[in-house]
């Protein structure tokens, strides 16, 4: 008898335990969506993107996402849709608890700017990927301007389509402004980098007026070592000030000319 009574009780345990699981899926099944938290996780270095932005760029590409049924919301074609957004690195959307989606968003570092001959600009990212300008944000980052043409869209790489003058100059530039971005000295002292030709490159600093001839890019790193060790040379009090360009192209020695 007991056993009888222990298998009718499972018996309708498992019911029960079925139907609030068909009650629960039925209920998340017609779940609506209420809230949308956009966070741009790396905001503190950058302002491309706000989370206003990327709400309305789903706004005008989607339209209304808050009422929608949160199993009819595709979250990786929302997640390709921010994607386009070009100062977007990365994005990533879910559903988080019953009714809200959550969308986190990682914004593409700018290591350098560029301006060509025909004033044109756009930004490279620390990957060397160009990226356009912001109409609504300025990164202040060092700016490579002068006589050079529009930049591959893979700076890093260069392109086969480049002329053959330039093809080596894109992957030597990128390197050479990594090398300043990641030594704080020469971060904080240089503003810009200017190209006169590709056998010619200046460095501007912040202040001080003078301008330190590279030459050519190639032997960028011990042609900055011979720039330190000028810096470190015990020189007069004024002497510095004396010279308005520093030579660093010719080979084992620094050309300086006078104001």
């Amino acid at each position: 008898m007991l056993r009888i009574l222990a298998l009718l009780l499972g018996g309708m345990l498992l019911l029960l335990a079925g139907y609030t699981f068909v009650y629960s899926a039925g209920q998340s099944a017609e779940e609506r969506c209420e809230k949308i938290r956009v966070r741009v996780r790396d905001s503190a270095h950058h302002r491309f993107m706000t989370p206003e932005r990327v709400e309305q760029h789903l706004q005008l590409r989607l339209g209304a996402i808050r009422g929608r049924l949160l199993d009819s919301i595709n979250t990786h074609h929302i997640e390709s849709i921010i994607g386009e957004l070009p100062s977007v690195r990365e994005a990533q959307a879910y559903a988080l608890g019953r009714r809200e989606l959550r969308i986190d968003v990682w914004q593409r570092t700018p290591l350098f700017r560029i301006i060509d001959q025909r004033q044109d600009a756009c930004y490279v990212d620390a990957q060397g990927r160009t990226f356009p300008l912001d109409s609504q944000y300025a990164a202040h980052v060092l700016v490579v301007s002068g006589n050079i043409p529009a930049p591959p869209s893979d700076v890093a790489r260069g392109d086969s389509t480049v002329a053959a003058r330039w093809r080596p100059f894109w992957p030597q530039l990128f390197g050479l402004v990594q090398h300043l971005h990641q030594d704080r000295l020469w971060k904080n002292l240089f503003c810009q980098v200017y190209v006169v030709s590709p056998q010619r490159v200046e460095l501007i600093p912040r202040v001080g007026g003078q301008v330190i001839v590279l030459g050519g890019l190639d032997q960028y790193e011990y042609k900055l070592n011979k720039l330190w060790s000028y810096f470190r040379a015990d020189l007069p009090q004024g002497v510095r000030d004396q010279y308005a360009q520093i030579d660093l192209s010719y080979s084992d020695q620094i050309v300086c000319q006078k104001r």
